[in-house]
């Protein structure tokens, strides 16, 4: 009988696999936005529309009630 052989394995240490994959998210969170540099903000944009509108609607439902009660 023909002795079979073994398909070779290439074995990495756990330390070159740990340093590989700290390696790709470095790279990866490079391209993560900041948040700087946009000329709208639109969380704050937003935030102070609903505030406008509540205002409104407030000052609305004033003028409504008192023109009712004349």
């Amino acid at each position: 009988m023909a002795k079979k052989s073994k398909p070779s394995v290439n074995v990495e240490s756990k330390a070159s696999v740990e340093q590989a994959t700290m390696a790709s998210v470095k790279e990866e969170t490079q391209f993560i936005p900041s948040g700087e540099g946009g000329i709208i903000d639109f969380y704050y944009f937003f935030n102070g529309l609903g505030i406008l509108i509540g205002i409104i609607f407030i000052i609305v439902g004033i003028l409504r009630y008192g023109f009712h009660t004349l």
